[in-house]
């Protein structure tokens, strides 16, 4: 009877990518649920959006008196600024009647439905750096992934307390006894050919878990702050002070404004060019100063509480 082969039951490769499928994925949904560009169809909001995140520019032009396309662009010339003077629009899901040569921001084509000249194309950028949002967060998710990584190999580690010692004859036997234990199985037993041919060692691995959890979600925080999320929630803010609190706030008002600057700067150049109407839309309010306004708070007692000292749930 032929042996049949023993699946593996942990894949590092497989594992990883799992890992950063999700973390990039998460990610990017956050991302376009935070924004809206109204005037907009929901496919055209939608590729907008994601075109911004992932390659961190858009393009508009003119296909005929009456369409209006997105599409990504390939920069062609610069002013000294190191602004692009052209765009080649790049070609999506085989379309046909993309152009075969750059565009001129500076060029106009006669729109005989409009009655007026119109530029060839408006370029526009996610942030000011001209890099996508996904670049600033990159380094970041990598990290959480090792971190998922990692926290994986402690809890194989754990599983396994101790390191067994085995001779060749008795190898297979070890493995099929490790391949039983990593599937959690009730009842797991090892058969040997010879006496002693398996021993053990404590392998003192430590539980890192909890810090590693902690690391983690002080690493998501950062993320989020960075795509303009407010993260307070997820956060342990009785041990922050205000300041910190604060700084953090700022951070997060200060990253969605450099998306919203140069989108909206985008969109009202697209729309004093083709007379469409498309505004760009945050859907979560602004995160104010924690102390804005509100001076000193009374407790229960009548007694007054300095917010500047630590921030209490």
């Amino acid at each position: 009877m032929p042996k049949t082969k023993r699946k593996a039951i942990y894949d590092p490769a497989e594992e990883r990518r799992k890992w950063v499928d999700h973390f990039r994925d998460r990610y990017m949904n956050m991302f376009l649920s935070k924004w809206k560009i109204e005037g907009a169809t929901e496919e055209e909001d939608r590729y907008i959006k994601r075109a911004l995140y992932l390659g961190g520019k858009v393009s508009a032009w003119r296909a005929t008196d009456d369409l209006v396309i997105f599409s990504d662009f390939a920069p062609n010339g610069f002013n000294i600024y190191g602004t692009p003077l052209s765009g080649l629009p790049i070609k999506t899901m085989g379309a046909t009647f993309f152009p075969d040569k750059p565009l001129s921001t500076y060029g106009v084509r006669n729109n005989e439905a409009r009655g007026i000249e119109e530029p060839e194309i408006v370029l526009g950028y996610a942030l000011p750096n001209k890099k996508s949002v996904f670049s600033q967060i990159e380094a970041l998710v990598n990290e959480r992934v090792e971190i998922a990584m990692t926290k994986a190999t402690n809890r194989i580690g754990c599983k396994i307390p101790i390191l067994l010692l085995t001779t060749p004859e008795n190898k297979k036997a070890l493995e099929n006894f490790a391949s039983d234990v990593l599937a959690d199985e009730a009842i797991v037993s090892i058969g040997v050919t010879e006496e002693g041919g398996v021993s053990c060692v404590n392998t003192g691995i430590p539980y890192l878990l909890d810090k590693l959890e902690a690391y983690d979600q002080n690493i998501d925080g950062k993320i989020l702050s960075i795509l303009g999320v407010d993260n307070s929630g997820a956060r342990k803010m009785e041990r922050e002070v205000v300041d910190e609190v604060n700084a953090n706030n700022a951070l997060i008002n200060l990253s969605s404004g450099a998306f919203e600057t140069e989108v909206s700067g985008f969109l009202e150049r697209v729309n004093g060019a083709f007379g469409t109407g498309f505004r760009l839309v945050d859907m979560m309010p602004k995160v104010d100063s924690f102390h804005d306004g509100e001076g000193d708070k009374e407790d229960g007692e009548g007694k007054k509480e300095d917010k500047n000292d630590e921030i209490r749930e």
